[in-house]
């Protein structure tokens, strides 16, 4: 006698963290006889429905030779099943999926990210068709792009480099880029203009293996957002420290640039002492607990002040001093 009742596949359930970021480094082949097994059990049966849904229109598009970003992907995806897509979260996840039991990157799928990152500093790159340029100094900067993470040897990072600097956001870039930092002092400025993308961790990840004599030290607000941002940075660079803002940062602020936690901020906060994370890094737990009131990095050069003092003078002390976490 048959039942008619289903069975989940006896295999292991994907967890995202297992693969919520693609190694930059090694050279993945475009095709790959290894063989996976997954198991889905019957609560997410709808993500495994997602993941040959996202793999399926991967395949239409790499049997008409094309390529495109994850966005595009997404709207491909709706137009055929809305009702398992209901926003580009799902999706993404769904490609991590896929790319996390492919062990695969995303470009030898054909989907690429949206260029966000930022670069700036003593590093040259040449693309493929052999144009070698240098990182810009004095305009916005360099968007972090698919060919900049193609071959190392189409980076080159200046002998007078000393240091990798990646700020919270791209204000803070800028303004580092106007007030003369680079001319200077030799480094590397970077930034993921708010909450990092895949392209920027992963050309971090590759500085640190072509340079690794680098630090990378992260500067960013003094509020949940700024310790959230640096966390998801240390998913994929764990050699990046937190240069700042610190709790000892503030009293050289105004106090009138202090603004009150919101009720999101506040829960941010507790979300955040809670992770394991900061249970395991008790110095960042207890900068974290002391976010009584939000402080940005404006406040640096706020009001009247010096308006180079956060380029020339705090940051370079904060290094000297191994002012980091």
């Amino acid at each position: 006698m048959h039942s008619d009742r289903r069975v989940a596949p006896a295999a292991v359930l994907l967890f995202e963290p297992c693969h919520s970021l693609v190694q930059e480094h090694g050279s993945f082949a475009s095709g790959t006889d290894r063989q996976r097994r997954l198991s889905f059990a019957s609560p997410h049966w709808r993500r495994l429905a997602r993941l040959w849904a996202a793999l399926d229109a991967v395949h239409r598009l790499n049997k008409a030779g094309r390529s495109c970003t994850q966005r595009e992907l997404f709207y491909r995806a709706i137009s055929d099943c809305q009702e398992l897509f209901a926003c580009q979260s799902i999706m993404d996840k769904a490609l991590r999926d896929a790319v996390g039991a492919l062990q695969i990157s995303r470009p030898h799928l054909g989907i690429f990210t949206a260029e966000k990152g930022l670069l700036a500093g003593d590093v040259t790159f040449q693309d493929p068709t052999c144009y070698v340029s240098r990182a810009a100094q004095g305009a916005s900067g360099t968007s972090i792009g698919e060919a900049m993470l193609e071959d190392d040897k189409c980076i080159q990072v200046s002998e007078k480099a000393k240091w990798v600097l990646v700020v919270e956001k791209d204000t803070v870039f800028q303004h580092l880029l106007h007030s003369g930092l680079l001319q200077r002092h030799p480094l590397i400025l970077i930034t993921g203009r708010g909450y990092p993308d895949i392209l920027t961790r992963r050309f971090l990840q590759k500085l640190q293996r072509i340079a690794p004599r680098l630090p990378q030290l992260y500067l960013g607000d003094f509020d949940p957002d700024g310790v959230a941002i640096y966390l998801l940075y240390l998913t994929s660079c764990p050699q990046l420290k937190w240069l700042g803002l610190h709790s000892t940062d503030l009293p050289q602020l105004n106090a009138a640039t202090a603004t009150p936690l919101r009720r999101r901020d506040a829960a941010l906060k507790a979300s955040l002492l809670r992770r394991e994370e900061l249970q395991r890094r008790p110095r960042i737990a207890e900068e974290v607990e002391a976010m009584k009131m939000k402080f940005k990095l404006e406040a640096l050069h706020a009001g009247d002040g010096d308006q180079s003092h956060m380029a020339l003078t705090f940051i370079p002390q904060k290094i000297q001093n191994s002012s980091w976490i």
